[in-house]
């Protein structure tokens, strides 16, 4: 399979790096967290579920499969020995 490297960079920098750099995800239901961090301080992404390594892979796969890229599978990094495959 053949792809486009630079599509493929440029719809990861749009679609996750663009998003979730520098950003705080919270599950959009933690209104206790959502009152805490309220203020300029703090650039904060709503998500509509727990906001797990898991979810966050999905959450991915869910925007990156708009592009209609081929990709068979997503690996995110928790630590540097923790990770999460999702297989698409």
């Amino acid at each position: 399979m053949v792809m486009d490297f630079g599509k493929l960079k440029s719809s990861v920098q749009k679609e996750v790096i663009d998003i979730l750099d520098h950003s705080v995800a919270i599950y959009g239901k933690d209104t206790l967290l959502l009152k805490a961090i309220q203020g300029p301080f703090f650039r904060t992404i709503l998500f509509p579920y727990e906001t797990t390594v898991e979810n966050v892979c999905s959450w991915i796969a869910e925007r990156l499969l708009t592009y209609h890229l081929n990709i068979s599978k997503i690996v995110l990094w928790k630590t540097p020995t923790s990770k999460v495959v999702l297989t698409l």
